[in-house]
């Protein structure tokens, strides 16, 4: 099972960001661990990391394994921006 999602910047360059995730089932944890990240559980390994454009962040979410339960995966995202007017 993957997800992803879509964060727009729109700044027409590579910022610095810093991603975190909160992997979680059920009510959510709000443990955040440094993106890209991986964990496992007795059945399941998943699996949480991003890609950055000059105008995107796509996040994406992996489960591998046998689960009946739902996943989720909620992404935290900062965004530094420095004007060295290079």
């Amino acid at each position: 099972i993957a997800t992803s999602g879509v964060y727009t910047h729109s700044l027409g360059f590579y910022p610095f960001v810093e991603v975190f995730v909160d992997v979680y089932i059920g009510a959510k944890t709000n443990k955040y661990e440094y993106c890209p990240f991986s964990g496992a559980g007795a059945t399941v390994l998943y699996s949480a990391k991003y890609k950055l454009t000059t105008s995107n962040i796509t996040v994406y979410g992996d489960i591998f394994g046998a689960s009946g339960s739902t996943w989720n995966f909620d992404f935290l995202i900062f965004i530094f921006q420095n004007d060295l007017k290079l």
